[in-house]
């Protein structure tokens, strides 16, 4: 019975005032919302990105090495696999960059306006873990490399793409809809794991704040242009279990990653480029804002 007692606490807590099936509906789709916008958007950046590659004969050379050079995001393993085994005839280099642009703008498209948001986002976390064991890392000591490669680990390098994969389950285990959730499969479901996803979205800012505060300038580890002190305060902050705290460093942690974002933005270059730079900013910053906007009773 206690134990009822301070689940039942702890809801009202994260939603706000005396627990309802209204008031948990707007709670899970003000949440559900912000992540869509987060992940979504960054998926239409990278699929534009990816076609002005394409459609540009300047520019499809670099893009190739862009994604498929040492210091890409495609390991030796998986363009074998892509392209040289028993079924690689399938694919070329263009048209697999091609059927990636496609998948990212529908998904993207698709998150954006609250269609198919399940499934969308189960492919959104399946494309990012792609993205991080994909990616072509040397860590053997003592060994000189000829080429330009990735010599941290996959996880570090790739931390802000390991976050937004734990805001795509998150999104998975809500799969709301646009404007409305399936009350009677959902609610209850929903209102059981609520505080578990609140804590894994806590999680998801964690992991780069901390990353960065210790590994940030090493080995394309990502700094995110505030003092180490700063984002190990706030990665400390949020592991502790209260909603206040939890909320205002949710808040600067937004403010932190929207000033690397500016802090990356090159005003000398064009609006799409700029875009590119800053895509995991998006996700990164949503998943910030969906926990500050948490009620609190």
């Amino acid at each position: 019975m206690t134990i009822f007692y301070v689940e039942r606490y702890m809801l009202q807590a994260l939603i706000g005032g005396v627990q309802t099936g209204q008031t948990y509906q707007v709670a899970v789709m003000r949440t559900a919302f912000i992540l869509r916008v987060g992940l979504g958007g960054w998926l239409v950046v990278e699929a534009l990105i990816k076609f002005l590659g394409l459609l540009s004969p300047s520019q499809f050379a670099d893009m190739l090495g862009f994604y498929l050079g040492a210091a890409g995001y495609i390991n030796q393993f998986f363009q074998y696999f892509l392209f040289q085994s028993s079924w690689g005839h399938l694919f070329s280099p263009a048209s697999l960059l091609a059927l990636l642009a496609m998948v990212e703008l529908v998904v993207g498209c698709s998150l954006i306006a609250g269609l198919a948001v399940r499934w969308n986002a189960m492919l959104t976390f399946f494309m990012l873990v792609f993205y991080v064991i994909a990616l072509p890392v040397m860590t053997v000591p003592n060994i000189q490399l000829d080429v330009a490669v990735y010599t941290a680990p996959a996880p570090l390098v790739q931390i802000r793409e390991v976050a937004m994969a734990i805001a795509a389950f998150v999104l998975y285990k809500l799969a709301p809809e646009a404007g409305r959730i399936n009350v009677e499969t959902n609610l209850e479901v929903m209102q059981k794991h609520w505080y578990s996803l609140w804590g894994q979205l806590r999680y998801a800012l964690i992991l780069p704040l901390v990353v960065a505060a210790l590994f940030g300038g090493f080995g394309h580890i990502p700094t995110l242009a505030a003092p180490a002190f700063l984002l190990a305060a706030l990665g400390a902050a949020l592991t502790v279990d209260s909603l206040k705290v939890v909320k205002w460093a949710a808040w600067i942690a937004a403010m932190v990653f929207f000033h690397y974002a500016l802090f990356m933005i090159d005003w000398s270059d064009n609006c799409l480029k700029n875009l590119y730079v800053i895509r995991r900013e998006f996700g990164l910053v949503s998943i910030s804002v969906a926990l500050a906007l948490i009620k609190h009773p």
